[in-house]
């Protein structure tokens, strides 16, 4: 007797509803709309780093994220990681912008900086 194989219908996901490419998805000074995610990146920026960067790319690891966070930024300063982060995230979701502006976003309010860039990964 032959196997006979029967066919499967799959359905595809539903397409996530995307901002148009080249623009952020929440704005900037909007930190205040998620409470959670404010009250961790003021307590502890690196909480919030270390999970934007492991949604960017989950084999960097939490932990050592948290970590690099940390320690560069009490050697240089929290700017330093926020703004080649940002840059990073920039490139990734074809956002313009420059690299005197993602510095100037990271050394003024470093704070607003993380929370738009953790929410662009929701």
């Amino acid at each position: 007797m032959a196997y006979r194989g029967t066919a499967q219908m799959t359905v595809p996901l539903p397409m996530r509803d995307e901002e148009s490419p080249g623009e952020w998805r929440f704005s900037l000074f909007g930190c205040f709309e998620d409470c959670g995610l404010c009250t961790t990146t003021i307590c502890c920026p690196c909480v919030t780093y270390g999970r934007t960067k492991d949604k960017m790319n989950p084999e960097s690891g939490f932990c050592l994220n948290c970590v690099v966070w940390c320690t560069v930024s009490h050697i240089v300063g929290p700017w330093f990681m926020g703004y080649r982060n940002r840059r990073v995230i920039r490139r990734m979701r074809n956002i313009p912008g420059t690299t005197c502006g993602d510095c100037c976003v990271h050394f003024c309010c470093p704070c607003c900086g993380l929370i738009q860039e953790a929410r662009e990964f929701v």
